[in-house]
């Protein structure tokens, strides 16, 4: 049997945006989840976005940094993704006790 994974998907396309990459990450989540896997999705819902330039119904969200980290840090202290908090502690330059 396949393990247990804990997915992250962090993207700035999402509803309501209808488009290929929405539907297919939409798509993944599902069938993630239908074989176990635990799904987490950090979005554009709640952010600032501006227009793209050249398609301005498109929308781009401002990720700010911290405020991203901060939501990362306490899906980890949840325990939602505290397997991976080494690896992402370690990204940062951080040790981990």
């Amino acid at each position: 049997m396949a393990a247990h994974l804990k997915i992250m998907i962090v993207t700035d396309a999402w509803s309501p945006q209808v488009n290929g990459v929405v539907r297919t990450l939409e798509t993944l989540g599902k069938d993630l989840a239908s074989l176990g896997h635990t799904v987490r999705y950090i979005t554009p819902l709640g952010r600032r976005t501006f227009p793209l330039p050249t398609y301005p119904e498109i929308r781009l969200a401002l990720f700010q940094r911290r405020a991203l980290m901060r939501e990362i840090r306490a899906a980890i202290a949840a325990g939602t993704f505290a397997s991976y908090a080494r690896e992402f502690y370690a990204l940062q330059g951080q040790a981990v006790s």
